[in-house]
């Protein structure tokens, strides 16, 4: 067996899905179920069956131990290889915009950390310009980056992550009804932020090309300053509205227009592709991707 076949094995086991680890890995399903298929062809027994009426696999009992194993053979690999260097743990540099990395991340970093302690986590806050993102992740600055908006590129593998409600609020002393309508909305009290090119284009052609917003805001921890104050409102995606709304002072509101849902992306160097650490993080973020309820995020990767 090879060290191909065991790190096949270990991502099967963190996704519980064969589809899902072949997108994790960048194979196509076939290529994935011949490795496991000659890795339990070497082992000489099965070490994953499907449950029946699902799409999610489980370990047999023999699956189970040689689990155990291969993660021992996994840090042993790593220390042996780990020998003739002396520059410290992995690091796994990370970009992501302020909302993500504030409201939805920060478990997913806890639980990187904690699974994986042979990593050590660099967070950058991902530049709001698609180019200058991209740029910087070519300059080998970054490993993954998450972003709302990206630009297309032959060098960097690009997949959508999740995706997620946006709502509206405002201050509870505001006199928005649970459920707004657009007339309702006093514009010039709007606090703005552009999340994406697609909510931006949303939201000239409902509001107008010329609308003035009271305050174009970047930066999250004043979101809750701002919506506060009455008559105000905001656009925010789901996560941030239930990250801030735990003040008395600022509710969620239904709207009876339609917003556009905010995708997230996640975009990786060639180099980072095929990383344990990448591997790892990215099954620690589904891990916790799955927690969530249906109503807050479909999870697309």
């Amino acid at each position: 067996m090879t060290n191909l076949e065991i790190e096949t094995f270990l991502t099967i086991c963190w996704h519980k899905s064969i589809s899902k680890a072949a997108e994790s890995l960048y194979i196509s399903q076939s290529s994935l179920s011949t490795r496991l298929k000659k890795l339990e062809q070497e082992v000489g027994c099965q070490l994953v069956a499907r449950r029946n009426g699902t799409r999610s696999l489980e370990l047999t009992p023999e699956g189970a131990k040689f689990y155990e194993y291969a993660c021992q053979y996994r840090e042993l690999t790593r220390q042996m290889l780990a020998v003739s260097h002396s520059k410290g743990p992995e690091q796994l540099r990370i970009s992501v915009v302020n909302s993500i990395g504030a409201f939805l991340f920060p478990p997913v970093y806890g639980q990187f950390l904690r699974q994986y302690p042979q990593y050590r986590l660099e967070i950058q806050e991902a530049d709001n310009v698609p180019a200058l993102a991209n740029k910087k992740m070519n300059s080998g600055l970054v490993d993954l980056m998450f972003h709302s908006d990206i630009q297309p590129s032959e060098t960097l593998h690009i997949f959508p992550v999740f995706s997620e409600p946006m709502v509206l609020i405002c201050s509870t002393d505001s006199p928005y009804p649970e459920l707004v309508n657009r007339e309702e909305l006093l514009i010039d009290r709007e606090i703005f932020t552009k999340w994406s090119n697609t909510q931006y284009e949303w939201h000239q052609n409902m509001f107008g090309q010329d609308t003035r917003p009271l305050v174009h805001l970047e930066i999250m921890s004043n979101f809750r300053i701002f919506t506060s104050q009455p008559n105000c409102w905001a656009i925010v995606p789901l996560s941030v509205a239930e990250g801030i709304a735990d003040n008395a002072s600022i509710k969620i509101c239904r709207t009876e227009f339609k917003i556009p849902k905010r995708v997230t992306y996640c975009v990786a160097t060639q180099a980072a592709r095929t990383m344990p650490s990448t591997q790892a993080f990215l099954a620690c973020l589904h891990e916790e991707l799955e927690k969530k309820p249906p109503y807050q995020l479909d999870i697309l990767y």
